[in-house]
């Protein structure tokens, strides 16, 4: 189990729906037309860490719980919310 403490002025990110994966810093994915590198900060590098994306959905209450994903989900970037504070 991991416990994460969200700061106050970004609690309004987290909804109920919300996908939290590892975000190491790095990963490599190669097939036979080439391959891909994604690296982070080099703060998430060198310490690793946690990165999160939300659809649309009403703001998660305290205490909620959320799994942890081994890897971010493939279509993160098309949910494109735009979340009002």
């Amino acid at each position: 189990m991991v416990k994460l403490r969200i700061s106050k002025r970004y609690q309004y990110l987290v909804r109920n729906n919300s996908v939290f994966w590892l975000a190491s810093g790095y990963s490599l994915d190669f097939g036979l037309i080439g391959g891909v590198v994604k690296t982070g900060t080099f703060n998430q590098f060198i310490r690793g860490g946690i990165a999160f994306a939300t659809p649309l959905a009403p703001k998660a209450q305290d205490g909620k719980h959320f799994l942890l994903q081994e890897s971010e989900p493939k279509e993160w970037r098309e949910w494109g919310t735009a979340l009002p504070q």
